[in-house]
């Protein structure tokens, strides 16, 4: 590995450490949460086979970002410029404006394998702390830098579209988070990649990575 992957690969892997720090952190506000949720939101069936695409979020938020950098240094400067304002943003709102939800689905959970999983990742994870989506902010964070340029690879390309989409699904296909949730987490992303590619804002990274 050269020694500019292997920085590449620590500033993906702080972004990711600086996402546990801002979901911990945003989870300390329960006493006074907003409950968040509609009718729609019911509507949405529970599909508990989707938590797989769920987990994949684990290995896509380090994985393709890493790749991105191989191809697309601009992008990839860009995007963790992107991802630390998206979290930091996150952070604030989840102080101000702390949410929580109802997981809807509890009855219909069996003893699947896959309904197991599922029950695994609802006790080591939280109702509150739910807009915006962590899970939606860097799929859709990844997903940003692979759109409009010819520098990064077609399989690239598709691997972190799809891949992004399932794990945005999969949010809500197994109820843990519920519509506007995604929409914050995607709102706060294209707003922060269009000030970051506007403003140049990257290029605070650049001078501290060179």
């Amino acid at each position: 590995m050269k020694k500019n992957n292997l920085y590449d690969l620590i500033l993906v892997i702080i972004s990711v450490l600086y996402n546990c720090f801002v979901y911990s952190f945003g989870r300390m506000f329960p006493d006074r949460a907003i409950l968040v949720g509609n009718a729609l939101d019911l509507k949405i069936p529970y599909v508990g086979f989707f938590i797989y695409f769920y987990i994949s979020w684990y290995l896509f938020i380090v994985l393709i970002p890493y790749l991105i950098s191989f191809y697309d240094k601009d992008r990839f400067h860009k995007y963790l410029t992107m991802i630390f304002i998206s979290l930091t943003v996150s952070l604030v709102i989840y102080i101000l404006f702390p949410t929580v939800m109802i997981r809807t689905n509890l009855d219909l959970l069996t003893n699947s394998f896959t309904d197991r999983v599922v029950k695994f990742i609802y006790g080591v994870g939280s109702v509150n702390a739910c807009a915006p989506s962590l899970h939606v902010l860097l799929a859709s964070g990844y997903m940003l830098p692979l759109i409009g340029t010819k520098k990064i690879p077609v399989w690239l390309k598709v691997l972190g579209l799809l891949s992004g989409t399932l794990i945005i699904l999969s949010t809500v296909l197994v109820k843990q988070h519920v519509l506007i949730d995604l929409v914050v987490a995607i709102l706060i992303n294209v707003v922060s990649w269009i000030l970051v590619c506007k403003f140049k804002l990257d290029r605070f990274l650049r001078k501290i990575v060179k």
